[in-house]
């Protein structure tokens, strides 16, 4: 017998933004605090554009393998975490990230050297503001 649920608005009814799902085993973990709360696929070369994403407003082209991923509604601090991915042959990495966007850089082979890709993505997690 399957179930369906069609809601849609879910909160919680001793607080309004925690609500508590069984986990793993006899675990629960928080519903909001496991969900992405920005993501973007976009184009990093010629003229970089966003193909799809979440909570991303717009980019910014900050030179050569360096862009800025603009979020539509702000994060809590600059204190979030993050998965930046490109291809095998580079190293990625966030720094200057701010509660409105975060920044990410893209080195090729490993050197000092950033270099644009066609498809670098991100995800972002963390308490929106």
């Amino acid at each position: 017998m399957t179930s369906q649920l069609n809601v849609d608005t879910i909160k919680g009814n001793e607080t309004a933004g925690s609500i508590t799902i069984q986990g793993e085993g006899s675990k629960t973990t928080n519903l909001q605090q496991g969900l992405a709360k920005a993501w973007c696929n976009f184009q990093g070369t010629s003229t970089i554009s966003i193909h799809d994403g979440f909570n991303s407003a717009s980019l910014t082209d900050e030179g050569t393998g360096s862009y800025k991923v603009n979020y539509t509604s702000a994060m809590n601090s600059d204190k979030y975490g993050y998965a930046f991915c490109a291809n095998a042959q580079t190293d990625v990495g966030m720094d200057d990230n701010a509660t409105t966007y975060c920044h990410l850089f893209v080195r090729q082979g490993f050197d000092t050297t950033t270099t644009d890709i066609a498809e670098p993505c991100c995800i972002i997690h963390g308490d929106l503001a």
